[in-house]
């Protein structure tokens, strides 16, 4: 009988997970990962994996796990494959050593065909096998998918199953070139690089810089000088060549415009800032001159009913005055036919009166029908 190997082990004091064999129920598992890291704390956990992979169901569990405890780090160490790999993208930040290689492939089933079978049973085997291979496409899917999520927008989903198809060893750069980890760990007599300034900001806060440590001639700009840099950027094009301010391009005095005096006086401004020919004006101010404009349409529609309901009346007024003689209808205006009709009220002697006003002509109304009253002072 075959037994896999399997080690685990917890580092306390620096909270260490060494996680070594095959990923299944009886190695390394959930319930074995879930454990260890309970007894690490709620503390950032390294989990250094050296395995060639296993159980996919046990892989996506224990990758929930890392995510659920949210401060893990997956150390890769030497060769891994399959389900570890994928494993460990639960993980906050996957780190590899510069010596790891990676093996990214399709899932494998388990096919049991063995002995003398008749045609039915052979059509039951193909049956199944069938099935099989659904379900393997199903987990080469999901499998692909993380793998996908993974590489971002580097690759497309097509290159992961290429990839998966080739079943090959990747090497340190390829799996940072795919996005697989984040970062490759140097080995341990690589000697680390830094910029002059940061060895002289190091060692001016007291710390004793490493004697492998190679420190490179690059003068590192401060954060206001990389600002300066990018402002400079920005404005070039509206720069001389003595690097003044251009006016052509570029207006720093906006002129204060105060010859729309009735929009100034509506938002309750001395004037309009006017740059480059062009007034801006802020969302709230026009929404103050709009709702001037809807009052004032208000205003108008209700003048010119107004003025209608008047013309009408008017008009019908004069009609009355009309139908009293045509002496009246003749001439126009209404003064000028309350003027002819004040002349025959005048021409009536008051009840005091004994004597009858003369009759210069001056009024002819004879079109009028003759009676007692009508033709007082007219005709006499």
């Amino acid at each position: 009988m075959f037994f896999f190997c399997l080690k685990i082990k917890i580092i306390m004091a620096k909270n260490v997970i060494v996680v070594s064999g095959s990923i299944s129920k009886w190695n390394v598992s959930r319930d074995y990962v879930d454990y260890y890291l309970r007894q690490a704390g709620s503390g950032p956990v390294t989990v250094q994996i050296h395995s060639l992979g296993g159980d996919v169901d046990e892989a996506i569990a224990i990758s929930n796990l890392f995510a659920e405890h949210g401060n893990v780090t997956a150390e890769f160490v030497g060769f891994n494959a399959s389900a570890a790999t994928f494993m460990a993208y639960g993980a906050k930040e996957i780190l590899i050593h510069e010596d790891t290689f990676m093996l990214v492939h399709n899932c494998s089933i388990s096919v049991d065909i063995y002995g003398m079978l008749q045609a039915d049973k052979i059509e039951e085997k193909i049956a199944e096998l069938k099935k099989a291979k659904k379900q393997a496409e199903a987990i080469n899917l999901v499998i692909a998918k993380k793998y996908f999520d993974r590489c971002g927008q580097k690759k497309e989903l097509k290159d992961v199953f290429q990839l998966m198809n080739e079943s090959r060893w990747m090497p340190a750069d390829e799996i940072i070139e795919w996005n697989f980890a984040d970062k490759v760990l140097p080995g341990i007599n690589k000697p680390g690089t830094v910029s002059n300034q940061v060895s002289n900001d190091l060692q001016a806060h007291g710390f004793k810089l490493p004697e492998n440590l190679v420190i490179t001639p690059q003068n590192d700009k401060s954060i206001l000088d990389k600002m300066e840099d990018l402002f400079s950027k920005m404005l070039k094009p509206y720069l001389h060549t003595d690097n003044s301010l251009s006016n052509n391009n570029i207006n720093t005095e906006p002129k204060m415009n105060k010859e729309f005096i009735a929009v100034c006086t509506l938002l309750a401004v001395e004037a309009l800032a006017e740059n480059d020919g062009k007034i801006t004006l802020t969302v709230d101010q026009l929404k103050t001159i709009n709702a001037k404009i809807d009052s004032l349409g208000a205003d108008l529609n209700k003048a010119l009913n107004d003025v209608k309901t008047a013309s009408d009346t008017a008009t019908a007024d004069m009609a009355l005055l009309d139908a009293i003689s045509p002496k009246v209808a003749e001439v126009d205006g209404m003064a000028a036919k309350c003027s002819v009709i004040k002349k025959v009220i005048d021409s009536i002697p008051n009840s005091t009166e004994t004597h009858k006003p003369a009759n210069d002509g001056s009024v002819d109304f004879s079109d009028i029908a003759t009676d007692e009253i009508n033709s007082y002072g007219i005709n006499d």
